[in-house]
């Protein structure tokens, strides 16, 4: 194969695309990974009664976003004295009462 049939052949031109495009997502695009702490105000804050904020749930120093679950845990639903609170005595000891 030429040199000028690799250079004008169309795959070499996706080729070198998808190149940069992968460049550019790793080089300059950052995502943020980094861990985030939240304070008890902060996560209260966070139980699913506004309807524009998630619904977090935190288990032994993890904290999920549970949002999809509205159903289950936003206002009415049946975990939803879970939501927006450290959840981990509840879910160690298995007294789910929200008490």
């Amino acid at each position: 194969m030429s040199l000028k049939t690799l250079t004008t052949s169309p795959l070499s031109g996706i080729t070198v695309l998808v190149l940069l495009l992968a460049l550019l997502l790793r080089f300059y695009i950052k995502f943020d990974t980094a861990e985030r702490l939240f304070s008890a105000e902060e996560l209260s804050l966070l139980n699913g009664t506004d309807e524009g904020l998630p619904i977090l749930l935190g288990i032994l120093g993890s904290v999920f976003d549970v949002t999809k679950g509205k159903s289950h845990y936003g206002s009415g639903g049946g975990y939803n004295h879970f939501a927006g609170r450290d959840a981990s005595r509840a879910f160690v000891s298995g007294n789910f009462s929200g008490k």
